[in-house]
């Protein structure tokens, strides 16, 4: 339970670390600046039924994402869906911290095309 509650608290922190805000915003403005840039993502067996769901959110233009491991963990097919409906295929799993129940990945996309990402920041 306790290690719940850590992993709750830290993927709070890190959402709101990423993103460069002010704490004088508005949630509606945090929102509003920030939905492109989060997406579901729903999972599949290897016999290609639905195995989990998840949220994630960009960090990069490139497509690199990042989730809750335990979203990733062993599946065999990931998608993400984003707020316009479009659906991409998680192509990579890039970096994983097991303990931080944290995983970067990349999806599969259209190479011209940029997505919507949040800024991470180092300062807190």
């Amino acid at each position: 339970m306790i290690d719940r509650i850590y992993t709750i608290s830290f993927s709070i922190l890190l959402l709101l670390g990423t993103s460069k805000i002010s704490f004088g915003q508005k949630l509606s403005e945090l929102v509003a600046k920030n939905e492109k840039a989060i997406f579901q993502i729903l999972t599949y067996d290897e016999f290609g039924s639905p195995y989990s769901t998840g949220t994630g959110f960009y960090i990069s233009s490139q497509g690199k994402g990042f989730t809750n491991f335990h979203v990733l963990d062993n599946v065999r097919f990931a998608f993400i869906r984003d707020i316009n409906g479009n659906i991409l295929r998680i192509n990579e799993i890039n970096r994983i911290c097991e303990p931080c129940d944290i995983a970067e990945f990349t999806v599969e996309k259209d190479s011209s095309k940029n997505t919507p990402f949040l800024e991470l920041t180092y300062e807190i």
